[in-house]
């Protein structure tokens, strides 16, 4: 029976550095059709900053790189944030994307077809590009469904924009606050 090694209690302790998982979300599921979009965002070691990276599909400009639509990659390309900011969070729609920045501010790009980028242009983005939730509040979580995105914002509040199917709320081409029942205070959306 083999034993298990010791460390060596004399050599001089290794400096740990701290890495975070790789996020891998892929794009929507159509029936047996799967279109083959992906974003991943790579936080680095603590003396980097994160980098996005996207390929697939790339049919609304939802690869964040600036090609133009329907130019599909199929190795993983950079995608750069305005200002240099450092992407910490990532969620991934149909045909859109979203980043919430260590800035706070939440980005979008892709499709905007039914107001999925938070804007008021129903223009799709090549690239990310701010939003604000209203009052300047910061997010801290981030969330995208088909034609709809969520955010919570540093006040608790869930703010959401494009078209939630399935309940009581009309389409919205800004983020809107959305009521919790009793008053509730969110922490974070998935």
């Amino acid at each position: 029976m083999r034993s298990i090694p010791r460390a060596r209690t004399d050599a001089p302790p290794r400096r740990r550095r701290r890495r975070a998982v790789v996020v891998v979300t892929v794009g929507a599921l159509l029936g047996a059709v799967m279109a083959p979009s992906a974003v991943a965002a790579v936080p680095a070691t603590q003396d980097q900053d994160a980098t996005f990276y996207a390929w697939g599909a790339n049919y609304n400009g939802q690869s964040g790189n600036g090609t133009a639509p329907n130019s599909n990659s199929y190795a993983p390309q950079a995608i750069s944030m305005p200002g240099g900011v450092a992407p910490v969070g990532v969620a991934v729609g149909y045909q859109f994307d979203l980043a919430l920045g260590a800035d706070g501010q939440v980005y979008s790009w892709g499709d905007d077809s039914l107001d999925e980028l938070g804007d008021t242009t129903s223009v799709s983005r090549t690239k990310p590009q701010a939003i604000s939730l209203p009052g300047g509040i910061s997010a801290v979580s981030i969330a995208a469904g088909d034609d709809y995105a969520l955010a919570v914002g540093a006040d608790g509040q869930i703010y959401y924009w494009g078209t939630l199917r399935g309940i009581d709320q009309a389409p919205q081409q800004l983020p809107t606050p959305l009521a919790l029942p009793g008053g509730d205070k969110a922490r974070s959306v998935d």
